[in-house]
């Protein structure tokens, strides 16, 4: 098979390693250095690039292989989260042991990343000669905290607009995802009343009558209709801020609720339920005075299932690997949403386990960056032909399912 012969095991090792290496954690956020080490490796194997940056070193990797339609992308995010505490290896160094690549962005998102400059490279010579489609390979900012950065500032100002997109995020390579739960923030402030904290008798401590609701919330269950694609919706208490000092009386404490819901929900149905909670805690204690109220969402995303990424990556899938991958829905959230909302066809497919993501002693298996590796590579040299093919078939058939390239 001709991709992954060419394909170097230790090449794609070291060179996760020199992206777990260049830090680039969101926040802050700076992918500049990250940026810098895929542009000089896909310069070193004779492809070009072009860095796009909103704000100084909040830098975007756009490179072009082939040309003419469709435009496939195969996207992944520079930036990661913050390290934390709780590592038994350094978090920095791409520590290779037992199979395994250690770090953080190992899985989330790194090591996809390393996985499409490889397929790119390993094959770009025969894209560009096929002539019949063009892969743009995008490393992107600022996944990790809302996309201002990143792929909203290429879609919305830098002209970016594939006609396809592959979302490099975690499935293990044993599954595609084609629905995301819907994000709601809900913001809850909590009012009390100032006094001197040897005299909590005058005052009313707005910490101690949030907390009765945050207790209350960790049993409260939603209403939802089940979805085939979905586990059940969550809340999770994410953000709390409080006090004044601590010999006083807080008079105020607010926290942020990061709730992921299922497309029979709807943000003004939740909060109504959160509301109904706390109107049920106030019976409970007059004393309690909370607000609650939406700062953010975005709704679900659910893409067709009978779509052309779907069909080319189960092709390949089975060809390089012998299986194809399970249709899923994920909890968590992609910059497939965003980009499917402009009319960009997008599915979610790449190596790592998703539950690794923001843990202490992140890591990703190498056999499955090697698989990844290779899957891509095999996309890169078929989805011009297979894309094309499609798009005619569902014209013919009067099927649009959403596409824009052909």
């Amino acid at each position: 098979m001709l991709s992954s012969q060419r394909i170097k095991r230790k090449e794609l090792v070291d060179l996760l390693v020199k992206l777990i290496r260049a830090k680039s954690e969101n926040p802050p956020g700076f992918e500049g250095e990250v940026a810098s080490v895929v542009k000089e490796y896909l310069e070193s194997h004779g492809l070009s690039c072009a860095i796009y940056e909103k704000s100084k070193g909040r830098a975007n990797v756009l490179c072009q292989v082939g040309s003419g339609r469709p435009n496939l992308a195969l996207i992944c995010h520079m930036d990661v989260v913050p390290a934390g505490t709780g590592w038994t290896k350094p978090p920095y160094e791409g520590v290779v042991e037992g199979g395994k690549v250690y770090g953080r962005g190992a899985t989330d998102n790194k090591g996809a990343l390393a996985a499409v400059l490889a397929a790119a490279t390993s094959v770009s010579d025969i894209v560009e000669k096929k002539s019949n489609g063009t892969v743009t390979i995008a490393a992107v900012a600022d996944e990790e905290q809302g996309n201002t950065y990143g792929i909203n500032y290429l879609v919305n100002e830098a002209g970016f607009r594939p006609d396809y997109a592959i979302v490099c995020e975690p499935t293990s390579c044993k599954s595609v995802v084609v629905a995301e739960k819907g994000i709601l923030r809900v913001k809850l402030r909590s009012r009390g009343r100032l006094a001197h904290g040897s005299r909590p008798e005058e005052g009313v401590n707005a910490i101690v009558k949030l907390s009765k609701v945050l207790a209350k919330l960790e049993g409260f269950k939603m209403s939802y209709e089940e979805h085939p694609l979905f586990t059940a919706p969550t809340i999770n208490v994410g953000v709390i801020h409080g006090g004044e000092a601590v010999n006083v009386i807080p008079s105020e404490c607010t926290c942020m609720l990061d709730i992921r819901y299922l497309p029979s929900q709807t943000p003004e149905k939740i909060l109504a339920e959160i509301r109904a909670l706390i109107e049920e805690v106030k019976t409970e204690d007059p004393q309690v005075d909370i607000e609650a109220g939406i700062t953010e969402f975005e709704e679900p995303l659910l893409m067709p299932q009978g779509n052309a990424l779907i069909g080319l990556l189960e092709a390949c899938s089975m060809k390089v690997a012998g299986f194809k991958p399970v249709i899923k829905g994920m909890s968590g959230g992609t910059v497939a949403k965003p980009l499917f909302k402009r009319g960009v066809l997008s599915i979610v497919y790449g190596p790592g386990d998703e539950k690794l993501c923001h843990k202490a002693d992140e890591y990703i298996e190498i056999s499955q960056l090697e698989l990844a590796s290779q899957i891509y590579a095999e996309i890169m040299l078929s989805f011009g032909d297979y894309l094309e093919e499609f798009t005619c078939v569902s014209r013919i058939g009067s099927q649009s399912y959403g596409l824009r390239g052909g």
